[in-house]
Formats: structure tokens, sequence, C-alpha cells
């Protein structure tokens, strides 16, 4: 089997956010690449929450419009933010289509957008296309998450400790960059 969807997964810190950064790194610096990051923002030094950083505007700080996931007050769980999901989520992600991009960036795919029914349809529309997609797929147990694991034209790479220094040499002979 060989496609253009390679996606990460693995336990938290495992490294597979800089495995995807090396990548671009090597291959993609000079290439156009759209997509988005699921980046933290702090407040007292401590993370307070996730915005999307969309590649095709990089540098935009956290804000209401982006903003996808924030701690609860006792900082144990984080709750997603379905709309920014389903506006500037779908909005990244169309632009990404029409691109004409070398990579589309999904980091990360996860729990936040479980009900981001547009969203969770774009992401979909992504991996239906000829872009290359590289990406991050939460080690969750969900029915979206599974809807991704279950397509034959998606490369899932478990990233381990283990693994993780041979990963980027992996995915360049895979797509053989």
């Amino acid at each position: 089997m060989n496609c253009n969807n390679i996606l990460l997964t693995g336990d938290i810190k495992v490294g597979k956010s800089t495995i995807i950064n090396k990548v671009i790194n090597k291959y993609f610096e000079r290439n156009y690449i759209s997509g988005f990051k699921t980046l933290p923002f702090y407040e007292d030094e401590k993370v307070k929450g996730y915005y999307m950083e969309d590649q095709l505007e990089k540098g935009v700080i956290p804000n209401i419009e982006n903003i996808v996931g924030v701690k609860s007050t006792d900082c144990e769980r984080c709750f997603g933010i379905t709309e920014v999901f389903e506006k500037k989520g779908v909005d990244i992600l169309s632009k990404s289509i029409d691109s004409e991009s070398d990579l589309v960036l999904l980091d990360e795919i996860g729990f936040f957008e479980s009900k981001a029914g547009k969203f969770k349809k774009s992401i979909h529309k992504i991996l239906d296309s000829n872009n290359k997609v590289l990406g991050v797929l939460k080690k969750r147990n969900t029915e979206f998450i599974q809807s991704i694991r279950d397509r034959e034209d998606v490369f899932i790479i478990e990233v381990t400790e283990r693994n993780r220094n041979t990963m980027v040499d992996k995915i360049v002979e895979y797509w053989r960059l």
C-alpha cells in the first residue's frame, strides 16, 4: 500500500510533532504548506488551553476565533469549542484543498472536535484529496478517530520511544522524498 496520507499516533510527549517538524524542515522547508497545528497557550506559565494555527497565516496569536480547547477551572480536563472547529477549522481545511500546497499538516486530530460535523467531513475530504497529508492522530478511541483508522488510504504509524529516531527516514522512504 502506498498513499499520500501519513498519520502518526502514540503516547503523549513521545515525539510525534517533533518528527513532523523534522520532516518539514528537511524536505518541505521551501515548499508550500497548508493545514493546521494545535498549539498550547499559557497563562501564569500554565497551559490554559489550545489554539489552531493556520499554516497559511502563521504568527496569529490565540484569540476567540482560533481557540479550540480550554482547560476547566480545576485544570483537570480540557473541553473542545465546537464552534471554532466549525468555522475556523473548516475555513483552514477549505483553503488547504484550494491552495495546491505541497503538504497539508493535520496536527492534531483528537477528541476536541467530536461534535464538529462539518470539520470532520472536511478532514475526510482532505484525506480524499491528492495532497500529501502528514499529521497526528490522537491515541484515543472515538467514533471519528476510528473512522480515520478504518480508511484504507491512511498509513498510520505508531511512534514509540524505541522507534521515534527512525521515523523521519521511514516517512521519507515511504513517500520517496
